[in-house]
């Protein structure tokens, strides 16, 4: 299987399922090809699942405890990431180097937009997705060193990034776009990893945050970060940034890896809010509720074996790792857990490993500031789930 190191960027080969969603975005501007949204019942959250063949889509009720039959029609691709920024929500197909709109409450993809870069043979990698207030999107593109705006459908403007690092291309990531105070700033997370290395995309020094004002779309500056190789998507909560740093993949007691809270307002202050060696591996994804912070590390064994820990977002004092209190959950024989996240004072975790039901997704009822009570039966899905957010 794929080592870690590059798992958040990997690419798979393409499905070869023909693609019948036929509303995809042009760049002429014509925005009336969008499909409308279906009807949908009570549904609060939503996976995007692969088995590194075909993707699909799926909302749930993490409330009743239940998952629509999802959209796995249509050639979403292998390689999926989900995003959900400014109210709405996106399926990131890396491989096809395409973004899927998503109907609020069904998951239902809607649009399709190309992220495609002219001149570059096979994908940019898209690794996220942040809506800004002129509806633009704005997508890390990882593979071309830039960051494309996308209008109307297609790319409309594009920000290179190669001088942010001295091998030509800064590893651009997850994104932001937050207020502060009063002005929208876009905030990309940058890996800065060596890209010659014989092991590819080695973390060899801390990452950096690029700060863009979206209104002008100019980068303001750009800052260091505490840790080493930001990972997977940003999560926002309470005002604040939290990425994962995890460092690289074949250790797990790294001084300068973990997890890291950003003040928008100050990101030049950002500090390792949880080592990695507190944690009890590297930190692979995180999810943020008052008072809690979840998380899904991996050891350093060739299998990356996972775990989910927990963990004080105001300290970073740690709640329940392999040394305090037992983790959570796990840990498993390989690397099973991808997604994680809090839906209202639920904790969901994805599962790759199958039952006879399907592929589980487990869930923990949170009561006081942080105290997880799992339930007994899990929200099961059709595929392996990559990536869990909760609803806009």
């Amino acid at each position: 299987m794929l080592r870690l190191a590059t798992l958040a960027r990997r690419l798979l080969p393409p499905t070869a399922a023909a693609l019948v969603l036929s509303c995809e975005g042009s760049p002429s501007g014509d925005e009336n090809r969008c499909r409308s949204a279906s009807a949908c019942g009570a549904t609060d959250a939503l996976v995007v699942m692969s088995d590194q063949s075909s993707g699909g889509v799926s909302a749930i009720s993490a409330a009743a405890g239940s998952a629509t039959t999802g959209f796995f029609g249509v050639d979403l691709g292998a390689d999926p990431q989900l995003s959900v920024s400014r109210g709405r929500s996106f399926y990131v197909a890396r491989d096809l180097d395409a973004i899927f709109e998503l109907s609020p409450r069904c998951g239902e993809p809607l649009c399709r937009f190309s992220t495609k870069q002219d001149g570059l043979s096979g994908s940019s990698n898209p690794q996220g997705v942040g809506a800004a207030p002129d509806g633009s999107l704005w997508v890390p593109r990882f593979a071309s060193a830039t960051l494309a705006l996308l209008e109307g459908g297609g790319v409309r403007q594009t920000l290179p990034l190669p001088d942010l690092d001295g091998d030509g291309n800064p590893n651009a990531s997850g994104i932001a776009i937050v207020d502060v105070d009063g002005v929208s700033k876009a905030i990309v997370t940058l890996g800065l990893l060596d890209d010659k290395n014989a092991t590819p995309f080695r973390a060899v020094r801390p990452g950096a945050l690029a700060i863009f004002d979206v209104a002008t779309r100019t980068l303001e500056r750009t800052t260091p970060l505490a840790g080493r190789n930001p990972f997977n998507a940003v999560v926002f909560h309470g005002g604040a940034l939290f990425v994962t740093d995890a460092g690289n993949f074949d250790a797990d007691d790294e001084r300068d890896a973990g997890i890291e809270r950003v003040d928008p307002h100050h990101p030049e202050d950002a500090r390792l809010l949880i080592t990695e060696a507190t944690l009890g591996g590297s930190a692979s994804a995180v999810a943020i509720a008052d008072g809690c912070g979840a998380a899904i590390i991996a050891d350093r064994s060739k299998t990356n074996a996972t775990s989910v820990v927990t963990f004080d977002p105001e300290t970073g004092a740690p709640l329940r790792t392999a040394t305090q209190g037992g983790v959570l959950f796990g840990p498993s024989l390989d690397y099973h857990f991808w997604a994680i996240a809090f839906v209202g004072d639920k904790l969901l975790v994805g599962d790759r490993r199958r039952s006879a039901s399907g592929y589980p997704i487990h869930v923990w009822n949170k009561t006081g500031r942080c105290e997880l009570a799992p339930r007994e039966s899990p929200i099961y899905v059709a595929q392996k789930p990559v990536a869990l957010r909760a609803m806009p």
